[in-house]
């Protein structure tokens, strides 16, 4: 596998395998406290080395469960199908991708939307603004996202219409 990481780092924060399942973690927030075990970034590590499908990063996922809030959307080119994985150390939660599915850093779950850590990120910060900026520009190019487009969506920092963010 390849990852993106950042220096010394022996796990991993994006990667992808030979099998084509691509993951990336994003942090999120919810009450569950934190609790001892393994990092984020060595569970992907796992899903990376061993995983080559939805079902086994939702596996490993599940086993290893989180220490801290995170989204990890799990990609598999081979299937052409995603799911974005909301991650907790009490649950892992799982949210279809369909055709296109922005990221930030909230739950969006039914199980963990709710949650008063999750509802404070939403309501105190840009995550929820920044989410319907990255899901306008993902209709804007829809049927036209490639490798370039995607990346002017990563690296975009407006509001809706082209507007600053609050």
């Amino acid at each position: 596998f390849v990852s993106v990481s950042f220096t010394g780092m022996v796990g991993v924060v994006s990667g992808m395998n030979a099998d084509g399942l691509a993951v990336a973690i994003q942090a999120a927030g919810s009450e569950a406290s934190i609790r001892p075990g393994m990092p984020m970034a060595l569970v992907v590590r796992e899903i990376l080395q061993h995983g080559s499908s939805l079902e086994d990063a939702e596996a490993i996922l599940r086993k290893r469960a989180g220490t801290v809030s995170e989204n990890v959307m799990v990609v598999d080119g081979e299937a052409q199908e995603a799911a974005l994985f909301e991650v907790t150390p009490e649950t892992v939660e799982r949210l279809e991708a369909g055709t296109s599915l922005g990221v930030t850093n909230h739950f969006r779950t039914p199980a963990l939307a709710l949650d008063r850590t999750n509802q404070e990120r939403v309501a105190n910060y840009t995550t929820r603004h920044r989410l319907a900026r990255v899901e306008e520009l993902l209709e804007r190019h829809k049927g036209g996202l490639n490798p370039t487009v995607a990346r002017e969506i990563l690296e975009d920092r407006q509001g809706l219409g082209d507007t600053p963010l609050p």
